[in-house]
């Protein structure tokens, strides 16, 4: 497994999943480890049931033992009611207006429950109240990407649910730490990651999908995880300000070596042309700026230029200067 590797050879993907995955512009490894989450979820803090206190918000790996929809209150609202339990006790789940949810959460099924904990009059007892939840597969145990860590959340990619790309990125991860893709080449040159001490690629495609506390609290890393300011975080998008840049200073230096077909001249007869084109007379910043607009549009060179003021300083008439002096020398100009 490479960076380069097409997408569907990574397990549970395959050639159909692969073509949506395409859709999103993702068509390499490499590709759908760039994709980011959009935010991320402290799934340490999981607790038995018998533990819980009201108003923290926890994780709860529970098997629904019973289930069921109803409606409630005087708005007869769609009410989806289970009873969640582990070895230790048994919590109330409600849903509120979730149709389809006795698809999902049948009797019998072990998932993962993430919200603030509430006292709920009706039950009597403790409550999640319109938790987010994933289903767990059996073999799912605190050693997986969905459970007992810091987990990432993803966009949904038409079938493509957050849980199935977590495993599908995980097992990208798994797989290039086995293989060649260890020793891809880093576009980021190893000067710049020293200077600003950005990890090299593999280890931030790690800690961007699933992030390990180093020596800070897991609060601290879950604010900097917010605010964009992680090391891996900050590594890709300094990436991307690297290759904008890179990419603007080669287009500078192929304009410096390119030389233009049409030439351009600032002659006796354009010199009058000018004189005579505006009933007031310029100012001397005005007068400046167009000299060296001209001097630019005559070299073999192509111009690139901005021409900055305030409102009112000037500018347009500056611009319709230059356009006449290209068109007194037979060519065209657009504003």
């Amino acid at each position: 497994m490479k960076l380069e590797t097409p997408v569907q050879y990574v397990k549970r993907v395959g050639e159909v999943r692969a073509g949506l995955l395409a859709k999103a512009g993702i068509r390499t490894v490499e590709d759908l480890l760039r994709y980011p989450p959009m935010r991320y979820e402290d799934r340490t803090r999981l607790k038995p049931i018998a533990r819980l206190e009201e108003d923290e918000t926890v994780v709860v790996v529970a098997r629904l033992a019973a289930c069921g929809e109803h409606r409630a209150g005087r708005r007869r609202l769609r009410l989806f009611e289970a009873a969640g339990e582990d070895d230790s006790g048994r919590l109330c789940l409600k849903f509120f207006n979730r149709p389809g949810l006795e698809k999902v959460l049948k009797r019998g099924v072990r998932g993962v429950f993430y919200g603030t904990v509430r006292y709920d009059k009706y039950s009597r007892g403790l409550a999640l109240i319109n938790p987010e939840f994933e289903v767990l597969d059996e073999e799912d145990d605190p050693d997986s990407p969905h459970i007992g860590r810091i987990v990432p959340v993803y966009r949904r990619i038409s079938n493509f649910t957050p849980r199935m790309l977590r495993n599908v990125i995980h097992q990208a991860l798994q797989d290039l730490e086995s293989g060649a893709g260890q020793t891809a080449a880093d576009p980021l040159p190893l000067e710049y990651r020293r200077r600003y001490a950005l990890p090299e690629l593999m280890e931030a495609f790690r800690q961007l999908h699933f992030p390990q506390p180093s020596g800070e609290r897991i609060d601290t890393l879950l604010s900097q995880l917010e605010t964009m300011s992680t090391p891996a975080q900050q590594r890709f998008i300094y990436e991307e300000l690297f290759a904008f840049q890179s990419a603007l200073q080669l287009v500078r230096t192929q304009r410096q070596v390119y030389r233009k077909k049409r030439s351009i001249s600032l002659g006796q007869r354009e010199r009058r042309m000018l004189k005579g084109l505006l009933p007031f007379r310029p100012t001397a910043a005005q007068v400046r700026v167009l000299k060296e607009i001209v001097e630019d549009v005559a070299r073999p060179e192509v111009m690139s230029r901005l021409l900055q003021g305030d409102v009112g300083s000037g500018k347009t008439i500056v611009a319709l200067q230059a356009m006449a002096v290209v068109m007194e020398n037979g060519y065209q100009a657009a504003l």
